[in-house]
């Protein structure tokens, strides 16, 4: 039984393989833009969870809102004039 086991999930790995490389490609295509929004968007736990609208599109609230840039608190290191 171990045997007809072990042929039949090397039966599977051979066919999902090819897929498996091409997702990896595709993947590694994204990574610059993945990297920049995560940049952007930060610390996932800021947000709710997604909402979609009627007509479709795809929001996502931060919990708390950011203030505006005149009145955020300076950042570490940085000076106000």
């Amino acid at each position: 039984m171990g045997e007809a086991t072990r042929l039949l999930l090397r039966g599977l790995m051979a066919e999902l393989e090819p897929g498996l490389k091409e997702l990896g490609g595709q993947l590694q295509a994204l990574e610059p833009v993945l990297r920049d929004l995560a940049a952007k968007i930060g610390d996932i736990r800021n947000y709710q969870a997604p909402e979609q609208l009627p007509n479709g599109d795809i929001i996502l609230r931060r919990k708390v809102p950011l203030l505006p840039p005149a009145l955020r608190p300076p950042a570490a290191g940085e000076v106000e004039l």
